[in-house]
């Protein structure tokens, strides 16, 4: 089973954390190169990210059955 779910948390001085959430209407994460973009017309966020290093890859977990 796969389900979608995203997340919004906010904190400020004024109003304290803020956290909002959903499960319909997901928007993804873009990923080009070095760079991800994220925005959510939903809650009215958006970032975009640029990594400053390389690509990962790597096994976690290796077993005789898979």
């Amino acid at each position: 089973m796969t389900t979608t779910y995203t997340s919004w948390l906010r904190y400020d001085t004024l109003s304290g954390v803020r956290l909002k959430s959903r499960f319909r209407d997901v928007q993804f994460p873009e990923m080009q190169d070095i760079q991800i973009r994220w925005n959510d017309s939903k809650f009215r966020v958006s970032g975009m990210w640029e990594s400053e290093a390389k690509t990962i890859q790597t096994r976690l977990f290796d077993f005789e059955e898979g």
